[in-house]
């Protein structure tokens, strides 16, 4: 009898306890349930403040953000929202929504946030910081892409740099290369500065790590930088790894300067690997560079079949020039005749 009483308190106390955590699950479903109505309704009633105020910049504030309180739903919703439009606006709506932010504390406290433990946190913080084009952060940012322990940091801090702009950004972004950072995170936050990184770009295709000169290289080409062919010429001439070389030839054929043409015809030689005669050969086509037939008809019977169809492409590309050593080409018969024969067909 005894132990049935205790069975009986022990499975009461059991079946309290369950029903006291439905009824807390219950509570805490409730209050979110409220939090996220408050939020929406807030979001409701500032989104359209915002969009007035990122449609009037230039203006003088709209009055419903000016007068939100530092605290409670609007005041998040304002910031919430704000941080939103910034990844999708431009210009003056861009620094609209950065100078209110910035008065109502949220990016000083993103900069707080972006040296605290807490990779998420960092990240998050770094990333405002770039929407909102903080040019006084880039120093933080340059530090966090140099030091940082967390790999996804030094990545969004890569990508919140190139969002700023700062020419000064190019070199860190350039040198972090050596340390892992993914090329194409910095080619696109390097062309996201654009043109005035030249000056960067063109110092480190010469004297940076391997990588920085093979992204240095490919850069200056996709900016069209004419003043640096001669950087390009020397890389492609000089450079120790044959992948700078291809690329400072696929460059200098972006690029187009005629200045180029010489090196090029060079790099078709034997002593070069396949990649950068390759790469040299269609640079000469799509430069027009009609001095070049002669050698790239020699390359058309080459054994490296990416030389031999990169040269046949070219001579195709070259007008009647080249079409008519395509045409000689094609009918000797072997390798040279079959690649001809092909350039051919694709130009017709």
């Amino acid at each position: 009898m005894l132990a049935g009483g205790v069975l009986f308190v022990g499975l009461a106390a059991i079946v309290g306890a369950l029903a006291g955590l439905c009824a807390i699950t219950a509570l805490r479903k409730l209050g979110r349930g409220i939090a996220d109505r408050r939020a929406r309704e807030a979001d409701a009633r500032m989104r359209p403040v915002l969009i007035r105020l990122v449609g009037d910049a230039g203006s003088e504030p709209a009055p419903g953000v000016t007068t939100v309180a530092d605290h409670g739903p609007d005041a998040r919703a304002v910031e919430r929202l704000s941080i939103e439009l910034l990844g999708k606006v431009r210009g003056e709506a861009r620094e609209a929504l950065a100078s209110l932010l910035g008065e109502r504390g949220v990016v000083e406290r993103a900069r707080r946030r972006s040296r605290r433990r807490g990779a998420v946190g960092r990240a998050r913080a770094v990333e405002l910081l770039g929407a909102a084009g903080i040019a006084d952060a880039v120093p933080d940012l340059v530090h966090l892409l140099d030091h940082d322990g967390d790999r996804q940091v030094r990545i969004v801090s890569a990508r919140a740099l190139g969002r700023i702009g700062d020419p000064a950004a190019a070199a860190p972004l350039l040198a972090s290369l050596a340390g892992g950072m993914p090329a194409g995170t910095v080619a696109h936050a390097i062309l996201k500065v654009g043109p005035a990184a030249e000056p960067a770009l063109r110092a480190e295709v010469t004297a940076g790590s391997s990588a920085a000169r093979a992204t240095a290289a490919e850069l200056l080409g996709l900016l069209g930088s004419v003043v640096s062919i001669p950087d390009l010429g020397r890389a492609l001439s000089d450079d120790a790894e044959p992948e700078v070389r291809a690329r400072a030839a696929t460059a200098i054929g972006r690029i187009g300067a005629p200045a180029g043409i010489p090196g090029l015809v060079a790099a078709l030689g034997t002593d070069r690997t396949g990649p950068e005669r390759a790469a040299a050969a269609e640079a000469l086509g799509r430069m027009s560079a009609t001095v070049a037939v002669p050698a790239l008809a020699g390359l058309v019977g080459e054994p490296a079949v990416r030389v031999a169809r990169a040269a046949a492409a070219a001579l195709a590309d070259l007008g009647a020039d080249g079409c008519r050593e395509l045409e000689a080409l094609a009918g000797t018969g072997g390798v040279a005749a079959a690649h001809a024969r092909e350039a051919l067909g694709a130009r017709r």
